[in-house]
Order: structure tokens, then sequence, then C-alpha cells
């Protein structure tokens, strides 16, 4: 059952008694950008920078329901607009993102949009999830460093695994200086946008770009991409075994 409450400040989403998001104008539950990519790819091993241009907070809302999901509207001073579509498919709760590019933004008849007049097309998009001091999370493929992801951000993305797991050993250094080969804590064969909580719930982001999932936070997680998700799914339980059952249900066994 998703359950929206909201005011003139704010609202949030809670399914099956879990909440979800938070969104407040001040704090927004999810922001748009561009950023410029330095990928450089070497046996496997890669070396992955982004200089970020803007990041923009889509607070204020408005929201409706067409009778097959709720669509929550997010917009910014700055013309960007997003709507998230929220409904139910087997029990989980499905958030569709979906951009609104204004002509303003995207260049009308008249050509490209004069410079300064708005921002151009994000390609970059992060999304907060209600969080809780104590909380544990699990997940992000197979991860090699740490087994509670809280307090850490993970980068997903697939390369070789490099030598050793720690940018700070000698080792690594030595890898680094000989071959470019020293590993990191975050490399993996097998990353997965999926995680669990201790909460009792899992997520999973149907996007296969290049992510950033933070869990450094106490009052959130953030949920960075180089690419519009076509859908976040959460699934909730009452034990771990039973979440642990509704993950395998979902990917399939």
């Amino acid at each position: 059952m998703i359950l929206l409450e909201y005011d003139e400040h704010g609202f949030s989403v809670t399914h099956n008694g879990l909440c979800v998001i938070k969104h407040t104008r001040a704090a927004p539950c999810a922001y748009v950008g561009r950023g410029v990519e330095a990928v450089v790819a070497y046996r496997g091993n890669f070396d992955i920078q982004d200089r970020l241009e803007e990041r923009i907070g889509l607070g204020d809302f408005s929201i409706g329901d067409d009778g097959e999901a709720y669509r929550v509207t997010l917009t910014s001073a700055q013309g960007m607009s997003m709507t998230l579509a929220l409904s139910e498919d087997s029990g989980r709760l499905v958030i569709k993102p979906s951009l609104i590019v204004s002509p303003l933004i995207a260049g009308g008849p008249e050509g490209p949009r004069p410079a300064g007049s708005a921002p151009a097309v994000p390609n970059r998009f992060w999304f907060r999830l209600s969080a809780e001091p104590g909380e544990s999370v699990f997940g992000g493929g197979e991860q090699f460093s740490h087994f509670n992801l809280r307090g850490r951000r993970f980068p997903l993305w697939t390369s070789e695994q490099g030598v050793g797991r720690n940018k700070n050993t000698r080792v690594t250094w030595e890898a680094d200086v000989a071959d470019k080969a020293g590993g990191d804590y975050w490399w993996t064969f097998f990353p997965q946008p999926t995680f669990a909580s201790s909460r009792h719930y899992w997520l999973h982001a149907d996007c296969p770009a290049y992510a950033v999932f933070d869990f450094t936070q106490d009052g959130f997680h953030e949920l960075e991409f180089w690419a519009l998700p076509e859908s976040l799914t959460v699934g909730s339980a009452a034990t771990m075994l039973e979440l642990a059952t509704d993950v395998s249900d979902y990917f399939g066994r």
C-alpha cells in the first residue's frame, strides 16, 4: 500500500508502513545536473573523473493521481522538471522518473537556446531515500572490501580487481606506478545497483549507466546516476530472511 502525505512544505512516501522518501522544498528528494566525464581505460582498469558543472535541487512540487499511479512533479526555479510516477507491482513500490524538457532548455524552432537563458539538458541525476542512524546497508553486487556499506560511497562500475584494496598502501602504490594496476575498495567484476537495508527493504535501480551509491549520511541515502533510471523498485518484508526471498523472487533463482 502506498501512502502519500503532503502539505505546502513537502511530502512523504510510505510503502507498507516504511517511509521511503521525505521531500521538502529546502531538502529535495531529487536533483539534476550536468557533468563532463573523463574516463581512461588501461587493461581493464579505469580512472574515472567527473567535472560537475551544475547541480540543481527540484524543490517545488505538485501532486496528481491518474487512477493508475500517483504523479509527483518536481520543479526548480531554473525551469527543470521531473515527474515521479508511483505505483505498485506484485506488492512492490515502483518509482518511474521522467524528465520534462521545456523548449527553452532543449532549443525551440528558432534553434539552440540563447547562452545563459536556461540550464542545458541534464546528464546527472541524484535521488535521496530516507535513512536512519544505525541503519545497515548491504549489496552493491559483489563487493569484497566491506559487508556493511553504510558510511561509504560505492561507485558501481565493472573493472579488473586491481592489486590491493586501499590506495594508501605501499603495494597498491607500487602497482599504480608500475602498471596503473592498483585497486581500490570498490573495484569489482560484478557491481549491481541493488541494496538491502536492515530496515527490511531492498531497492533495485534499472539503469545500466555509471552510478554511485552514497551511504555516508545519517538522514538519507543518495543514489547518483549518469543516465535517468528507467525505474526504482522497492520491496519490503517482515524479516531479513523474507527480504532475501523477495529479492530472489524478483531476480530469479
